[in-house]
Order: structure tokens, then C-alpha cells, then sequence
């Protein structure tokens, strides 16, 4: 035999099978014929054992296909890994998910208790909470000076109503100004100065600003009916309206 020669030996089935000497390779027209026949000894030794497996030829196109269903599962397992309803941010990098925002002043305030005094209680509702809906200017201000001066329930006052059926006296005010629902009458109190009642002929607490005077005499009925101070109250409606009610009086600064 010549070293390095090809020669065909017969196998089963009677297809030859190149043997290369020792020291040489394999041409690919001599690889060819050969995974052929190997191909169908394999397929026919499995069929005969009842057990048809893949060519051993073939383990290329198992493997990508073995690569491909690792693929997919991975693709189906790692989002329910992940937490719900967001995902996780790259080191250094911010999550694009929304912070819950802070609580507003008014919803921080409505959780704490509220004050004894029943003015101090009223003017929290009006500037803390706002429960009162919104205030005129000089509303604001007057409630605001009073949490801040820490001003409480003075006593009891005589409370009365006046408005334009009085005539003249009942359109302008002793200091000139047009009568309105801001204005009171007291004797006992600045003229400018702040006062809060509980009661009034509008059904609920009010705040007014003394800018008008009355009769002396109102005073004395007023400690008469147990008082401390008596005050009229601008109305635009003929009323006959009249009440003892708790009181708060309010400096006014700045």
C-alpha cells in the first residue's frame, strides 16, 4: 500500500468508506461521501431500535436551535423578575417614574387638632384650611393678625342690626365712609379696630370692622343684659334681629 493513498474498504450496507492514510487530510470531496453515508448508517440503525433521533451530523442545527428556545425563555422570565409598574434604573441614572408629591399646607393642617378658643378655631378654618372659601383682602388680614397676636374670646356682646331703611345713617358712616356688610357700630371699640362675632344675622361667625358709632344708651342696655359691649351690625334688609354672642376684638398693625 502507498502511504498517504485513499483506500475503500466495504461496511454494512455495502457503501464504501474513504480511509486516509496517517499524516494526510481529508480533501472535501472526500468528506463529503463519507458524512453522507454516515448519515444514513445512524438513521437506519435508530430506526431499527425504535428510537429516530437527529443525525449526528446535524448537531450544528440542534445547537442553534437549543440557542434559540434559551433565548425565548429567558425573553419570558425576566420581566416577571422585574418589579410591577416600573423598572429598575442604571446605576447613576434617575428612575423616570413619578415621586409621590409632598402634601399641601392645607392637607398637612387639616390633620392637626384644632384650636379651643372659638375664634382661634374660626380664623384656623378661614386662613389654615380654608374651609371657608376664599376672603376678601381685609378678611385675611384681620384673621391672620389675630392667630398671630394669639387673640381669644373677649366676652359677650349686645349685638343689633341698622341698614339704609334708618335713612342717612344707615347709608354712611360716621367716618364717611359707604356703609356696607364689612361695616359695625360699637361705642366700646376703636374706631378701625377689628371685631369678630360669633353669631350674626347671616347665620354663622362674621368679622367686621368698627367704622361707625351709636347712642350711648345701647352700652347700658348691654350690661344690662349681662354684655360687655354693645355692637350694630350694617344689614341691607329690614331686620329686628338681636343676640348675646361671643366676641374677639383685633388690632389692627402694619
Amino acid at each position: 500500500m502507498i502511504v498517504g493513498a485513499v483506500e475503500n474498504r466495504p461496511i454494512v450496507g455495502g457503501n464504501p468508506r474513504p480511509i486516509v492514510a496517517a499524516g494526510r487530510k481529508w480533501t472535501p470531496a472526500q468528506r463529503g461521501p463519507f458524512r453522507e453515508n454516515m448519515g444514513i448508517i445512524i438513521n437506519r440503525y435508530n430506526k431499527t431500535r425504535g428510537q429516530p433521533i437527529l443525525p449526528i451530523l446535524h448537531y450544528k442545527a440542534v445547537a442553534r436551535m437549543l440557542r434559540v428556545v434559551a433565548i425565548g425563555l429567558m425573553a419570558m422570565i425576566l420581566p416577571i423578575t422585574l418589579p410591577v409598574g416600573g423598572s429598575r434604573a442604571a446605576p447613576g441614572q434617575e428612575s423616570d417614574a413619578a415621586e409621590p408629591s409632598p402634601p399641601s399646607p392645607a392637607t398637612s393642617a387639616s390633620t392637626q387638632p384644632l384650636p379651643q378658643d372659638p375664634f382661634q378655631r374660626c380664623a384656623y378654618k378661614a386662613v389654615v384650611t380654608q374651609e371657608f372659601g376664599p376672603l376678601e383682602p381685609w378678611q385675611h388680614r384681620a384673621y391672620t393678625q389675630g392667630l398671630q397676636q394669639g387673640i381669644t374670646v373677649d366676652g359677650k356682646a349686645w349685638l343689633t342690626v341698622y341698614g339704609p331703611w334708618e335713612g342717612r345713617q344707615g347709608r354712611i358712616t360716621a367716618s364717611g365712609a359707604k356703609c356696607s356688610p364689612r361695616v359695625a357700630a360699637a361705642n366700646s371699640v376703636r374706631m378701625g379696630w377689628f371685631i369678630w362675632l360669633q353669631s350674626t344675622p347671616n347665620g354663622g361667625a362674621e368679622i367686621r370692622q368698627v367704622l361707625d358709632c351709636g347712642a350711648k344708651r345701647n352700652d347700658a342696655i348691654a350690661r344690662a343684659k349681662g354684655a360687655s359691649l354693645w355692637a350694630d351690625l350694617w344689614h341691607p334688609r329690614r331686620s329686628r334681629w338681636t343676640a348675646i354672642s361671643n366676641y374677639a376684638v383685633i388690632e389692627p398693625t402694619g
